[in-house]
């Protein structure tokens, strides 16, 4: 913009045309800043020049000078934030409930003292057995977890449902104990067992060498039973474990060893008694 140039057409937009326009200024040349001449001062001299240059005094305030182009840049600022800001703010309005929602979910500050620790600890342990006994019982533990019963079966009706399959299919009313059993077999069985009994008078030994097998395939259903609500009494623990530790996931890991200990020695236990109740089923037989 200085003596000598005519930059009209480009700041009309007529050789290449901008969206927002082009305002045309005119800095502080090298000497200016040479001989320390102030903004105020240049603000001044380029008011005077632009209002006396034969080409641009004739332009309009719309095109020239440094207050056009602050002022313009002043309403493209305005307008952007204006266009942005509501996103902007829903942004951080996200941002804030999740911070917050992880803040809640870690709870109240930890603790110094040890004692306080250790009280801790025992919350977090107890609010795992609460849980967890809920589950059973079927009650919900949030809100969450409230819908997701809404939608399938979990806890205690999860595991009785399991039970309702358990020999379903000798419940049926067109099933019969002997249907396995031929002439040909239970003749041979006479056969085998009857040592100097009466002709006529088969032993009672007949009746339980063909009804033990029957009475052993109950064993297996029942074993095939327990370890499948072990395992899932097993995802049910973990799952409950990793809500009640998950500020402390290394502390959540070793109380989960100990929680599977238990598990698995009570499920020893229970196989125990279902093998000790179906041989008791077969000693039965005997008096």
């Amino acid at each position: 913009m200085d003596k000598g140039t005519n930059a009209k057409k480009s700041l009309m937009g007529q050789e290449v045309p901008l969206r927002l326009g082009y305002v045309g200024v005119k800095l502080r040349s090298q000497q200016d800043i040479i001989d320390k001449k102030n903004v105020q001062q240049a603000l001044e001299d380029e008011r005077q020049y632009f209002a006396k240059h034969p080409v641009y005094s004739s332009m309009g305030l719309g095109y020239v000078g440094t207050t056009t182009l602050s002022n313009k840049l002043t309403k493209i600022l305005y307008t952007q934030i204006k266009h942005n800001l509501p996103e902007i703010i829903k942004e951080i309005n996200e941002r804030i409930k999740e911070v917050t929602d992880r803040l809640n979910e870690l709870g109240t500050p930890m603790p110094e003292e040890p004692s306080e620790k250790l009280q801790m600890a025992w919350s977090m342990v107890m609010e795992f057995c609460s849980n967890f006994k809920s589950a059973i019982a079927g009650k919900a533990i949030s809100h969450k977890d409230r819908r997701e019963r809404g939608k399938h079966m979990q806890g205690g009706a999860q595991i009785k449902m399991m039970y309702y399959h358990l020999y379903k299919e000798y419940s049926k009313t067109d099933f019969k104990v002997t249907e396995a059993y031929d002439d040909e077999l239970m003749s041979q069985a006479i056969l085998l067992h009857e040592g100097d009994s009466m002709p006529g008078f088969p032993s009672a030994d007949v009746f339980v060498s063909l009804i033990q097998p029957q009475i052993e395939k109950l064993k297996l259903p029942a074993l095939d039973l327990l370890q499948e609500v072990y395992n899932y009494l097993e995802d049910l623990a973990g799952t409950i474990q990793q809500h009640c530790f998950a500020r402390f996931p290394a502390f959540g890991e070793e109380i989960m060893e100990k929680i599977l200990e238990v598990m698995q020695e009570e499920r020893e236990k229970a196989r125990y008694l279902v093998e000790s109740i179906i041989d008791s089923e077969q000693t039965y037989m005997f008096t």
